[in-house]
C-alpha cells in the first residue's frame, strides 16, 4: 500500500518527524567518518565473538582478542581465568563442548578513546545453551548479560584486550552449563 500526500502536506510532515528523531547532538554519538567506521568495525568485532561461539570455531578467536588478552568473569567462581588468547581459546572449547549455543546481541554502545586507537563497548547478550548431554537432554538455559570490552587498534584491527561479563539472570535448567 502506498500512501500519497499532497505537497503541502509533505512539505510539513518531513519536518515534523524528523523532529521525532532522537539527537545526535551528544559528544558520545556524534562520529566522523573516521569514527563511524571505527565504531562499526568494534560492533563487528562484538558481533564476531558471538558467532564464533555458536560455531565452535575457537581458533579463529584472533579475530576478536588481543594475544595478551585477559577476560574477567568468563569463568566460573572455581575455575581459572584465562590470561591469554590460547587460555580463552581452551576454556571456551572446553566450557561450550557438550552444549549448542545461540547468541543474540542488541544494545551495543561504542565510545572512541581521545586518541582514536582505544575504545570501550557495551554490549547486552542473550545467550541460549541447548543441551546434548543425555542426562539433561531436550533442556534449555538463557543466560541475560552483558560486556564491557577494552579495545585497542593493532595492525589496523580493532582487537578486545578485556572483556568483561556480568550476568543479570539465568533461566532454565542451569546444569545444562
Amino acid at each position: 500500500m502506498k500512501f500519497l500526500l499532497p505537497s503541502a502536506l509533505h512539505s510539513l510532515a518531513l519536518p515534523l518527524l524528523l523532529s521525532l528523531l532522537p539527537s545526535t547532538h551528544a559528544t558520545t554519538t556524534t562520529t566522523t567518518d573516521s569514527a563511524g567506521s571505527a565504531i562499526a568495525l568494534i560492533r563487528n568485532n562484538l558481533n564476531l565473538y558471538s558467532i564464533l561461539q555458536d560455531t565452535k570455531n575457537f581458533a579463529a578467536l584472533d579475530q576478536v582478542f588481543t594475544q595478551d588478552a585477559s577476560p574477567i568473569g568468563l569463568a566460573g567462581p572455581t575455575t581459572s581465568y584465562p590470561n591469554n588468547l590460547t587460555g580463552i581459546q581452551q576454556f571456551l572449547a572446553s566450557a561450550l563442548a557438550n552444549v549448542t549455543t545461540l547468541h543474540y546481541s542488541d544494545t551495543q554502545f561504542v565510545e572512541l578513546g581521545p586518541a582514536g586507537d582505544t575504545a570501550t563497548a557495551v554490549s547486552y547478550t542473550q545467550a541460549v545453551y541447548f543441551a546434548e548431554d543425555a542426562l539433561v537432554s531436550g533442556q534449555v538455559a538463557t543466560y541475560y548479560e552483558s560486556f564491557r570490552d577494552e579495545f585497542v587498534l593493532r595492525g589496523g584491527r580493532w582487537l578486545s584486550r578485556n572483556k568483561t561479563l556480568q550476568i543479570f539472570a539465568i533461566v532454565g535448567n542451569r546444569s545444562v552449563t
